[in-house]
């Protein structure tokens, strides 16, 4: 449809514009000829006609000018449509490209954290498969804690991937999912159990520092070393003499259990980003 307007545009101008000029050659012999040949009162009349030739002329060329203008336009709109179309096309390319690369880089991917996470299993397995409360997760808040820094270290290095790309959200949606379709039934499961009870006890830092107490606490009434602590009845005053046996210790598996609690978020926030639910 474009390309017949174009051609109507650009014909309609090239006769104009030899008819024009035809007409003008033809004026001007005629002109000349009637000049040398006529008497004063013809010139006379032949120049009232004249007159009226040359507005008709000036008509033709006004004319002849508007059209010209049309036609430029015409192919200007015409270039930006085919400017428009081929960035598209380049951007779409472009798309496709980024896709298909994406994928390759993520089933690789897949594969090596298939083999990461298979190191982690067979403790996991033993002892996160039964966490149903938050003393079971403090109990086996080691092995978890592997695991979900492993999970959260793989779920940055889909997210970074990503969000270089110039992809739709849905389509991120679906390369993501690759990633997390891979999981096994147990790692979804207790992934699922450790966000739920995170997000069950806001206060589960200081829940999980008064479990370490009560067990630090166990350890030195077996520790008969520690004599002062048997003696001693008042809450607090056991609480620093803990402290003094365990403090380094202590900082460590809390920090661990920060970490955790990190991990555990930031997986959580990952998977609503895009769209993962885990069942």
């Amino acid at each position: 449809m474009n390309k017949n307007k174009k051609s109507w545009y650009y014909d309609d101008v090239i006769i104009l514009a030899l008819v024009f000029i035809v007409l003008m050659i033809v004026y001007a012999v005629g002109v000349s000829v009637f000049i040398a040949k006529a008497d004063d009162k013809a010139i006379g009349a032949f120049e009232v006609v004249t007159g009226i030739s040359g507005l008709v002329l000036s008509l033709g060329t006004v004319f002849y000018v508007i059209q010209a203008y049309k036609a430029q336009r015409e192919q200007i709109r015409i270039q930006n449509i085919q400017i428009e179309f081929q960035q598209r096309e380049i951007e779409q390319n472009n798309k496709d490209v980024q896709f298909n690369r994406s994928v390759d880089i993520i089933y690789r991917q897949v594969s090596l954290s298939k083999d990461k996470l298979k190191a982690t299993k067979e403790d996991f397995i033993k002892y996160c498969s039964n966490i149903i409360s938050v003393n079971r997760l403090f109990k086996s808040y080691d092995a978890i804690l592997r695991f979900l820094v492993l999970l959260d270290y793989e779920n940055e290095f889909y997210k970074k991937l990503l969000s270089n790309m110039l992809l739709e959200d849905n389509e991120k949606e679906y390369l993501f999912k690759i990633h997390t379709s891979n999981l096994s039934y147990e790692y979804k499961q207790i992934v699922n159990r450790t966000i739920s009870i995170i997000r069950k006890y806001p206060n589960i830092y200081e829940l999980y520092e008064e479990y370490l107490y009560k067990e630090y606490d166990q350890r030195l009434m077996q520790n008969t070393l520690v004599s002062d602590y048997h003696m001693e009845e008042n809450d607090e005053k056991k609480k620093e003499i803990i402290i003094r046996e365990y403090g380094d210790e202590m900082k460590s598996v809390l920090h661990n259990f920060k970490l955790l609690m990190e991990a555990a978020k930031n997986i959580d926030t990952t998977f609503h980003k895009f769209n993962v639910w885990i069942k």
